[in-house]
């Protein structure tokens, strides 16, 4: 295999750089030892054009590459963060400029009034930033701000439902719970803990059923929860307060659903939602206005920032109009699929959900390779989610067996220089393997049991 059918991507210059760096230093060496490789030697040239590179030189390559496409002039260039800035405040303060001058402004006077300190309107300025950044972090910018509509036109009838799902994994965590203690005491006791156990297993299973209820009834039944006080006879078991330990962690995950989702009545939050779409439809319009106006003003002065390369690059690896909930490939994504025998991530941990959507759609869904450490996670400010490599790595634990256990693979020099040479080889740390080559990724609330969350 040659290296120019791997794509390595990382998330700085210099890191890539190294990378090259260094696997060149390992083909001259290993040069030195078999100077008659045609391989080797065929590597080292190739190794000049090998796809090592960040992730934002990555789409800036597809998007020149699909310029014609996506209707923008081929010579753009990458704005500098300074530049960037600057253009945002103009591009915010006409915004608002036209906003106060337009013939009905009372949605946009009632965001003033309600997001701003009464002096200046900078503090709403910086929320529509804020609003903005964030919804670019998504595949679908549009279609978040659709969703989160839909959300406030549903009324109660639609959070209803998430909360509803959101309150059953407590319970059904304090359930799992609950049974382990009650099977620990019918074992080996106290005996004497078995009618309260049993109780409250009785009332979480009513609970659970009134969850089908209208949300009055379902927060009425919960609040109807009641512990009764554990026997105070004396007994000699070993596992008495293990038992007793369970059902506090029960008792506990009972009092977080109090305080995280019995604030308001159904009726109080029904009101505070219909209050509450009074500012977020104006908000969210302001937002997408503010992101036409800047993307015009951007493509008007051939200039791009960070975020637009990684829409580009989507755009250009998506047929038009397909749901980026389920993307369908264009050709050009096709292209790079063939191309690609492996594609490689280093630093995972600071990936957000448009890179990801970008490297699944250039790889054959059996050929992805990540490197990451969650506690290294430093692009915050970009809007990176270590939920990604969370979810991966928790998926690839939870099944017995060698094929799901855990492990720590570190990409060396040796690992990439083996794949030029058609052999396979990693090394590896002394902890057991968590991705397996060509597996799927369940989603990890399918997997794990709703008690293991709260151990």
């Amino acid at each position: 295999m040659d290296i120019d059918r791997l794509l390595v991507v990382t998330f700085t210059r210099a890191a890539a750089s190294e990378m090259k760096e260094r696997i060149g230093a390992a083909i001259s060496r290993a040069l030195t030892e078999k100077p008659e490789s045609v391989n080797l030697r065929r590597q080292a040239v190739l190794l000049n054009r090998a796809d090592i590179t960040t992730i934002h030189s990555f789409c800036l390559r597809v998007a020149r590459e699909n310029y014609n496409r996506l209707g923008i002039d081929p010579a753009f260039r990458v704005a500098d963060d300074t530049e960037t800035a600057l253009l945002r405040e103009e591009v915010i303060d006409d915004l608002f400029e036209d906003m106060y001058a337009s013939d009905d402004p009372d949605d946009f006077l009632y965001l003033v009034e309600n997001y701003s300190n009464g002096i200046s309107d900078r503090k709403l300025k910086d929320l529509v930033l804020r609003i903005y950044d964030f919804l670019r972090s998504f595949p679908d910018p549009e279609g978040a701000i659709k969703r989160q509509k839909k959300g406030y036109e549903g009324g109660i009838d639609f959070w209803s439902g998430i909360l509803k799902e959101q309150i059953r994994v407590y319970i059904k965590g304090a359930l799992e719970l609950t049974e382990i203690a009650l099977d620990t005491a019918y074992v080996t006791g106290p005996e004497t803990y078995i009618p309260a156990l049993e109780n409250d297993i009785e009332q979480m299973k009513e609970i659970l059923e009134a969850a089908d209820e209208d949300m009055a009834e379902f927060y009425s039944a919960i609040r109807s929860m009641t512990f009764t006080a554990l026997s105070r006879k004396k007994c000699d078991s070993p596992t008495k307060e293990k038992v007793k330990g369970l059902r506090d962690k029960a008792k506990k995950i009972f009092s977080s659903i109090g305080e995280k989702f019995l604030v308001r009545d159904p009726e109080e939050m029904e009101k505070d939602i219909s209050e509450a779409k009074k500012a977020v439809f104006p908000l969210l319009d302001l937002v997408r206005e503010f992101g036409d106006r800047f993307s015009a003003e951007k493509r008007q002065r051939r200039i791009a920032d960070y975020g637009d390369l990684e829409h580009y690059c989507l755009t250009a690896l998506t047929e038009e109009g397909c749901d980026m909930a389920h993307p369908v490939k264009s050709e050009a994504a096709k292209e790079l699929t063939e191309k690609y025998i492996y594609v490689m991530t280093d630093e995972y941990q600071d990936s957000n959900a448009v890179q990801e959507t970008v490297l699944n759609l250039v790889s054959n869904g059996a050929n992805r390779f990540m490197v990451g450490d969650v506690k290294q996670s430093i692009y915050g400010f970009r809007l990176a989610d270590p939920d990604i490599f969370t979810e991966k790595y928790n998926a690839f634990s939870l099944e017995s067996g060698a094929e799901n256990e855990r492990r720590y693979w570190t990409v060396s020099i040796l690992y990439l220089c083996s794949l030029c040479k058609g052999s396979l080889a990693a090394s590896t740390t002394t902890k057991k393997p968590a991705f397996t080559p060509g597996q799927s990724f369940p989603s990890i609330w399918e997997k794990r049991k709703p008690a293991e969350r709260w151990r």
